[in-house]
């Protein structure tokens, strides 16, 4: 994750100069995501050591300080590269935060157990990390198409991104109870069929919930969040809902796979997914 970030953020920022971005503010993001990456870095050294709660507090006070930093520069009128600038300072201070803690509390590997085959952990590990990196994928690709070959171009992609995002923050309720139904799930025994049925059902159950409470709501809740620019992409919100549960379900069944040893099915499940969404 830190060697991907060391390369890709330079390439980002790169890209982003060549569009005629600011210096003011891609300098910032993308500081703020480099220290975005060393806290969710720490925070997976957590979880190596069973710290699953030091995680969540680590990663929830990343997310709380964006947001009021961010809120505070919007408030004062900074403008673009003074919200920039307040996302760098939130996530560095997490990030230092995050690594006072993990300093004080966790235990510090210097060396990979004995006995221990990187070449072949790393082997394992690939599927998961290519399906993982075609999923990130897959819908930004629609967004590269939309800005590319759209008949509003830029303006569509922008537009569909605003409806999206919206999606993924309701992601939260039925990701929140397959999280809770996971453990059992993931063992094996002979009511594995039940509770697999189970994992899956609820998780749908709680995203038809959320497509029916959004749905009267879609319009308003988009308005309050964007603005009247964003007004058009108001319509893209329907088919989104629709796709919510089978979206959820799938994430689970993502879950699944990974929890059974099928790491290359995933991969090979994500790629099609990859490729039909392009």
């Amino acid at each position: 994750k830190l060697a991907m970030s060391a390369v890709c953020l330079p390439a980002g920022f790169f890209a982003l100069d060549r569009l005629g971005v600011p210096p003011a503010v891609t300098l910032p993001l993308v500081a703020a995501h480099a220290a975005l990456t060393g806290t969710e870095w720490l925070g997976y050294y957590l979880r190596g050591f069973g710290r699953i709660i030091a995680e969540s507090a680590v990663l929830a006070a990343g997310c709380i300080a964006a947001f009021a930093c961010g809120a505070a520069a919007l408030l004062a009128g900074a403008g673009l590269p003074g919200f920039a600038a307040s996302q760098a300072l939130a996530q560095a201070g997490t990030l230092t935060g995050a690594a006072w803690y993990v300093r004080r509390t966790a235990p510090v590997v210097r060396h990979a157990p004995a006995g221990t085959d990187t070449v072949a952990f790393a082997r394992r590990a690939l599927p998961t990390g290519m399906a993982i990196l075609a999923g990130l994928g897959s819908w930004r690709l629609g967004l590269f198409a939309l800005a590319a070959a759209g008949p509003g171009g830029p303006d569509d992609a922008g537009l569909y991104a605003a409806a999206h995002r919206l999606l993924e923050a309701a992601r939260f309720l039925p990701a929140a109870a397959a999280a809770a139904l996971f453990p059992a799930f993931a063992r094996r025994s002979p009511r594995a069929g039940w509770r697999a049925a189970l994992l899956v059902a609820v998780p749908a159950a709680t995203a038809i919930a959320v497509v029916l409470g959004a749905t009267p709501l879609a319009r308003s809740g988009l308005l309050a969040a964007y603005g009247p620019a964003f007004a058009g992409a108001v319509p893209l919100l329907t088919p989104l809902l629709l796709a919510f549960p089978a979206l959820s379900a799938n994430a689970i069944l993502t879950f699944w796979l990974i929890a059974r040893g099928r790491e290359r099915a995933n991969l090979g499940l994500a790629v099609l997914h990859l490729t039909a969404h392009g």
